[in-house]
């Protein structure tokens, strides 16, 4: 039998005799580590600290019999009954859950309870009075057994809820029995024995008697206070204070266990057996005793246990351990995976920055009070030696620690330098020639090896390499590529590659084999790395401040942060373990990577990472296996091959529900009417592993499109939904990264207002189509009847539209033969349009008669030609022409004038007498006008003009002499405006030109834009050289290539002249 006290020892453990020794080794090392045993009592709301008895229902609750009634535990929180709220009055001694799920209570001092998931209730037997504690219940097929310590034991019919009276069978001494039963157990074949003041008693039920059980070589000198059978077949019986007794199932043999052997007390008081096989034993003073396989590990108060007095012990379904006690409350057992050492005999200090093995096995653990080594071969008091300031040995500030090639162990320290420990010798060592290299603050941020066995130190002004055999070394600077100077961590991986991270806008670099000078990784601006690590697919990870780093073919694979399920993303360490896992140390505790599933576990306080806050590289992996974490409260051991099995994936419960925020119960296909559209569920999963790590997603289907982002909340408030059908789903996920398989649903319908409802929307369509239908048919007989009205007055009114048009067509041919007149009488009156040599007219009116015209007159040398522009088209326009055209033929010829200005002077003059207007109001009615006046002899040429220029083309040249700017007839004689006179510089063959502003006006081209005055200077400079003739076809073809489909806008007049010598 091997006794096993901490799990700290190259070799599984030693065979120890005397039991003065065992006590000696169990109190000395059992001291330094610390098993996790999460713990709770009245401070945590536990109705009270002395707990007699533990289940887990089929919901996952945990509920304890407690000395002031039942307590549910979800993890969280403890919701505690008494009497109050149904249950007998007094402490719960046992509790059971039958196969209906119907929670039985066994009360202190006789009474008996039920729940029935809704409500407790109170029950009684009919054959007795029970005035004694309610010891066990239990179910045997369709019965129910209670027993107690003082009544004997009650074997009931299965009662159906709602009853309150147990009918059933009373056991005595006359059934063989006793009054006064301590406990009971069902072994694996069925039979039933209850521990008695009378020793054990088996259960006939062929002869419906309770039998005397005495096995071979079980004391009698003791009573038995419990009894148990393991998976292997063994029996297990404890005494008060007899100790402990196991009956071999092959042979029948006994085995007895005391003090001197193991056990922690005599006084047995309960037995489990976990899911490795490991049987526990409660004992009373003593705290719990384990047995697996050939080895004893005792739990107490010097390595983390504090209950000592165990009423009961239960695994749960994630494979903790829950333990009863007197007077300490409930206890969780985690497991051993994590131990925790921080007490003052082993660590100075318990902030442990460094971890490190030598070769020897020693463990070496740097902390701000120096460094703790722990040699597992020696004696208790020899095990732990400490170096610090106070031994004179090192400075206290240690940082790092690695094993150097051979007897060297290397320090690295805040403030002090490299130490460097010979293990032959036993001394430190300063050596200078190493700190030289390290600036003046002498601080080291990062140290370690490559596989050349070359020292790398990181300094806060560069870093620094030293080869031990060669007694020489050098340092980099950004000078020789680092991204910084300021280093923070150091790595050299599997191809010997050395990877440095430093504080700079991108500070990783990395030192390729065989190479001088570092080359810049890029991962991000402003990407401080601060720790660095390698798992054996080749993947680097670099860990930040802002997450984990998954860098493959030195690119950023993926980055891992808390938004994946890291608990920070200020990553501390990095430590791979085996070819499937990554530990990865924050601030807020440790996960775990799956590389092959990519599921990230979390393990905190309440998980057993008692250190909580992980420290920068401390890690470190034994030669076992062994993962050793540094932290802020101690140092803590992990065995992976520890951790119980993954657990099934959590469970999701929806507890209650709220419509308009009133509690309504929740009923299998529920039905709201559309004014409950306020709902609110509660739900919840447990997970004792780490309570605080439980998430929920959650979706209504119906009014969420998807799942909801991940959240702790257990609420989920829905308001404001409409009629329609909704399905509520929640999936939990636990520390270990789980999520439920299924989601937990609840149906339910809102269903609309009578109005909305199918029945009335269909009877208002029917009756709507039956009124349009009514409405179409009524309104075709109208339209025919108003049809023949209708015809009828279109006949009369046509009748007297056609009598109508007929006079209209009468007087409009009239006027037409009459304009018809005036166009004969206005095309009379115009010159021949070859009166002058080597001159064109291009006359295009808008309507039948035009507002346009042209004049010419010839005196002796002197030609006079005239382009005008009276206002207006059409009819009233050609009055105005004639009234300009005889006025022009009264100045020159009546008057005799042939200078330009003074025939427009006087022009002006007859123009505002024949059209009698006022002085006083001003002219509205007049013209525009180009007059030339060309004297052959001379070779001369004078312009005047009302509005509109004259244009010359010399050589391709246009030049424009421009007319003064008001009309003829629209100025008063009191304001005596005159026309300008403009002598024109002339050559022989020049080409002169006028017109009126209805060619440049006019609109045209895709873009119904007008033509303008700059395209007919350009047209005109192309076409002057041309024979008149020609140039006035062009003239014409232009513009109404230009019109196109679009009506004439205004009269059109365009004359050209060639001066002929």
């Amino acid at each position: 039998m091997k006794i096993i006290f901490p799990p700290f020892s190259k070799r599984s453990g030693r065979i120890i005799v005397l039991s003065a020794l065992i006590i000696f080794i169990f109190s000395a090392n059992s001291g330094a580590q610390k098993f996790f045993f999460d713990k709770y009592n009245v401070e945590n709301g536990l109705g009270s600290s002395k707990v007699y008895s533990i289940i887990q229902d089929k919901n996952d609750f945990i509920w304890l019999g407690t000395e002031s009634g039942a307590t549910r535990f979800d993890g969280n929180k403890f919701e505690n009954y008494s009497s109050i709220h149904g249950l007998a009055a007094g402490g719960v001694k046992s509790i059971y859950q039958d196969s209906l799920g119907r929670l039985w209570f066994g009360h202190l001092n006789g009474g008996v309870s039920y729940f029935d998931g809704a409500k407790f209730r109170r029950a009684e037997f009919d054959s007795l009075k029970v005035n004694s504690d309610i010891t066990t219940i239990f179910q045997i097929g369709k019965e129910l057994w209670f027993t107690t310590s003082a009544n004997g034991a009650f074997r009931i019919p299965f009662p159906s809820t709602g009853d309150t009276l147990l009918k059933g069978k009373h056991y005595a001494g006359k059934e063989g029995l006793s009054d006064q039963i301590f406990n009971t157990y069902v072994d694996r074949n069925g039979n039933l024995f209850c521990i008695t003041d009378a020793f054990i008693k088996k259960y006939n039920p062929k002869k419906d008697f309770f039998e005397t059980y005495s096995p071979q070589g079980l004391t009698t000198y003791f009573n038995v206070v419990a009894m148990f059978q393991d998976s292997k077949g063994n029996y297990w019986y404890g005494l008060h204070n007899g100790g402990l007794y196991i009956q071999d199932a092959a042979t029948g043999k006994m085995k007895i266990y005391d003090i001197l052997n193991g056990l922690s007390r005599m006084f047995i008081t309960c037995f489990t057996e976990d899911y490795r096989g490991n049987v526990w034993v409660g004992t009373w003073g003593g705290g719990i005793t384990v047995f697996r396989d050939n080895d004893i590990i005792v739990y107490n108060k010097k390595n983390g246990l504090d209950a000592l007095n165990i009423h009961a012990l239960f695994e749960d379904k994630e494979k903790n351990m829950l333990i009863a006690d007197h007077y300490d409350g409930l206890s969780i057992y985690k497991g051993d995976h994590f131990i925790t050492y921080n007490t003052q005999e082993f660590l100075p200090d318990n902030k442990v920055w460094a971890i490190a093995c030598d070769k020897s096995g020693r463990y070496w653990f740097g902390t701000n009070n120096g460094i703790s080594v722990f040699n597992p071969d020696k004696t208790a008091n020899e095990q732990v030696i400490v170096f610090n300031e106070a031994t004179k040995m090192i400075g206290n500030l240690v940082r790092f620690i690695i094993a150097g090639e051979g007897p060297d162990m290397w320090i690295g320290t805040q403030g002090y330098g490299i130490y460097r420990f010979d293990l032959n010798t036993g001394k430190f060592n300063l050596d200078l020639e190493v700190n030289k290299m390290l600036p003046v603050d002498r601080v080291v941020t990062a140290l370690a090896t490559d596989n050349k066995h070359n020292i790398w130190i990181g300094t806060n002004d560069g870093l620094a390499v030293w080869n031990p055999s060669k007694k020489a070394g050098t340092v980099f600077t950004q000078v020789k590529g680092l991204a910084g100077n300021i280093i923070k961590s150091v790595f050299c991986d599997s191809k010997g590659t050395i990877w440095v991270g430093s504080e700079m806008k991108s500070g990783l670099s990395r030192l390729l084999p065989n190479s001088d000078k570092f080359n810049i990784v890029n991962i991000g601006e402003g990407i401080v790395p601060q720790a660095i690590g390698e798992t054996n697919d080749g993947t680097i990870w670099v860990g930040t401040v802002n997450g984990l780093m998954a860098l493959k073919n030195d690119t950023v694979a993926y980055i891992l942060s808390e938004k994946e399920g890291l608990l920070s993303g200020n990553i501390k360490f990095i430590q791979p373990s085996g070819d499937k896992f990554l530990y990865v140390g924050t601030n807020m505790g440790l996960n775990r990577i799956n590389l092959e599933t990519g599921i990230i576990s979390s393990y905190t306080k309440y998980s057993g990472f008692t250190g909580i806050e992980a420290l920068n590289n401390a890690s470190f992996k034994d030669t076992q296996g062994r993962l050793w974490f540094g932290t802020t409260n101690g140092v803590i051991m992990h065995d992976p091959s520890k951790l119980p099995p993954d657990p099934e994936p959590p469970k999701a419960f929806i507890t209650g529900i709220e419509v308009n925020y009133q509690p309504r119960e929740m009923k299998a296909d529920l039905k709201l009417n559309y004014r409950e559209k306020s709902i609110n569920f509660y739900y919840y999963s447990i997970s004792l592993i780490d309570p605080k790590s439980v998430k929920y997603r959650i979706m209504l289907k119906g009014a969420d499109p998807d799942w909801r982002p991940v959240t702790d909340q257990t609420l989920a408030i829905y308001s404001g939904l409409p009629p329609g059908h909704y399905t509520f789903m929640v999936k939990a996920c636990n520390s270990t990264g789980l999520w439920s398989k299924t989601p937990v649903e609840y149906s339910f319908v809102i269903t609309p207002p009578f109005y909305l409802s199918p029945w009335f929307i269909i009877t208002i369509t029917i009756l709507i189509v039956i009124a349009v239908i009514a409405y179409v048919k009524i309104r075709e007989r109208n339209l025919i009847r108003e049809k023949k009205i209708l015809e009828a007055k279109v006949a009369e009114r046509t009748a007297e539209l056609v009598q109508k048009n007929a006079i209209i067509e009468e007087k409009n041919r009239d006027i037409t033969a009459s304009i018809r007149y005036a166009e004969r009488i206005q095309r009379a009156m115009l010159p021949r349009e070859d009166t002058f040599e080597e001159t064109f007219v291009l006359f295009l009116p808008k309507d039948i008669v035009s507002g346009d015209f042209y004049w010419m007159y010839e005196h002796d040398s002197i030609r006079l030609l005239a382009a005008v522009d009276c206002t207006g088209h059409g009819v009233p326009g050609a009055f105005m022409s004639i009234i300009g055209h005889n006025s022009l033929n009264k100045v020159v010829r009546e008057y005799g004038l042939i200078r330009p200005s003074e025939i427009l002077d006087q022009l002006n003059i007859e123009v505002m007498k024949s059209i009698i207007q006022s002085q006083e109001k001003g002219i509205n009615d007049g013209m525009d006008i180009s007059l030339i006046a060309y004297n052959r002899k001379n070779f001369t040429l004078e312009f005047a003009g009302a509005y509109n220029p004259l244009y010359l083309v010399r050589k391709g040249e246009v030049i424009v002499y421009k007319a003064d700017r008001f009309s003829i007839g629209m100025t008063s004689l009191e304001q005596k405006k005159r026309f300008t006179n403009v002598n024109v510089d002339i050559q022989p063959y020049d080409m002169i030109y006028m017109f009126s502003d209805g060619y440049a006006d006019q609109f045209g081209s895709p873009e119904g834009k007008k033509y303008k005055v700059g395209n007919i200077k350009k047209l005109i400079s192309e076409i002057y050289n041309m024979p008149v003739n020609e140039q006035k076809e062009r003239l014409e073809k232009e513009i109404m290539d230009w019109k196109g489909d679009l009506p004439q806008i205004d009269d059109i007049l365009f004359i050209g002249m060639r001066i002929i010598p």
